[in-house]
């Protein structure tokens, strides 16, 4: 009877781990130590990547990094082997198997490290695309300069100001034309 109930809780904790691991909403993988290759995926990951899973057991993190990012990739690899990092998490880019860049935020960690001590640990990679956040900031900071652009324009005369008239930036033109400090005439 004992049995039975630590073979009905086993299978059922088995089902729990399946369904997290094949539904969670950031791309799970497990990367090998020894090979350096991912061993392991989630489909999300897959979906990230443009990469079927066949796909992507034969390809290392290294292989799916921005070639700008490599160096900072094998930095980060070799931190984590040294034991300096048990667990890292950073912002990167990836090359989909299409070709197009995809900015994500991965965490990377290590696991099963005292089962097999001779090899060292294989390691836990969470990928999360975060495009879209990277894209708005860039936008966002884009748009921002544009307006520093304008209100430092050395001819044009420039008011930001809200509903009731209140200033909240002026060219430095503008200023100079009433003969006041720019700071005298905000707020």
């Amino acid at each position: 009877e004992k049995h039975l109930e630590s073979d009905r809780l086993l299978k059922q904790s088995e089902q729990r781990f399946r369904a997290l691991w094949e539904q969670a909403a950031v791309g799970v993988g497990i990367i090998s130590t020894r090979s350096g290759r991912l061993v392991q995926v989630n489909q999300r990951f897959c979906e990230i990547t443009g990469y079927s899973m066949d796909e992507l057991m034969k390809k290392s993190m290294d292989q799916l990094s921005h070639p700008d990012d490599n160096a900072e990739v094998d930095r980060t690899r070799a931190d984590i082997l040294s034991g300096k990092f048990r667990l890292f998490s950073r912002q990167t880019r990836i090359i989909r198997k299409d070709g197009l860049e995809v900015w994500v935020n991965w965490s990377i960690s290590a696991i099963g490290k005292d089962e097999r001590p001779e090899e060292g640990p294989d390691y836990m990679v969470e990928v999360q695309d975060i495009t879209e956040q990277k894209n708005a900031e860039k936008r966002l900071n884009d748009s921002a300069a544009t307006a520093r652009a304008l209100l430092e324009a050395p001819t044009d005369s420039i008011f930001l100001t809200d509903e009731a008239g209140m200033i909240h930036d002026l060219s430095k033109s503008a200023a100079d034309r009433l003969g006041f400090g720019t700071s005298e005439l905000i707020g």
